[in-house]
């Protein structure tokens, strides 16, 4: 047990080391709150690439899409003419 002025040292290096860990604390909520922030501004900007992408995908597969309409009509186009006679070029060339 310490006594007197040994016991006061005591007391204010422990108010010290106290101190420092409050301290150690603080920097560590700091940048844990400052590494959260990058975090989610990495994962907003990932997901904003994808939404890019998405979107894109979409569009190629309602072009194909419309790509696919076109072809198959113009096959029941051609095969409505063929059928009724008016192809162009003589009958059972392929003309393609």
């Amino acid at each position: 047990m310490l006594t007197g002025s040994a016991r006061l040292a005591q007391a204010a290096e422990e108010r010290a080391a106290a101190a420092d860990r409050a301290e150690d604390l603080e920097r560590r909520r700091i940048a844990h709150a400052r590494r959260t922030a990058e975090v989610d501004a990495e994962v907003a900007a990932l997901r904003a690439q994808l939404a890019t992408e998405s979107a894109e995908l979409d569009r190629m597969a309602a072009e194909e899409s419309r790509g696919a309409n076109a072809r198959a009509a113009d096959r029941e186009s051609l095969a409505r003419r063929r059928e009724s006679g008016s192809a162009d070029g003589p009958r059972g060339s392929r003309g393609e």
